[in-house]
């Protein structure tokens, strides 16, 4: 799953990064991740794109909500947690183990996340 989110730099910032929320069915955080790694520099007046990787196969079969913040770390929020999506899983990949039920446990991924000038 990609989800890519074109930012508009009206003013320069020194920091940048968004934040992914997925929650489950229920309400539940799977799992938070950060652009901070790839983003964590200064941005000058522009566009960029700024795509993230949800690996294949790390989702239990069931539906998500994925949310979307962004901001300057420790200095202003930008944007508040904004809805974006649903998404349902499925097939959810067999991960090796002899569980009977749905694979347990809360996910904490490390995403793959890309960002350059538009």
């Amino acid at each position: 799953i990609y989800i890519s989110f074109v930012v508009d730099i009206s003013s320069e910032i020194k920091k940048f990064r968004i934040n992914l929320e997925v929650e489950t069915e229920t309400s539940e955080t799977a799992f938070v991740a950060s652009s901070y790694r790839k983003t964590n520099r200064f941005f000058k007046i522009g566009k960029y794109k700024i795509t993230v990787k949800i690996p294949r196969n790390i989702l239990n079969a069931m539906s998500y909500r994925i949310f979307a913040s962004a901001g300057e770390p420790n200095v202003r929020v930008i944007l508040k947690s904004l809805f974006l999506t649903s998404i349902i899983i499925e097939n959810s990949f067999d991960r090796g183990a002899s569980f009977s039920e749905r694979w347990p446990g809360i996910v904490a991924p490390e995403l793959e996340w890309t960002c350059y000038d538009c």
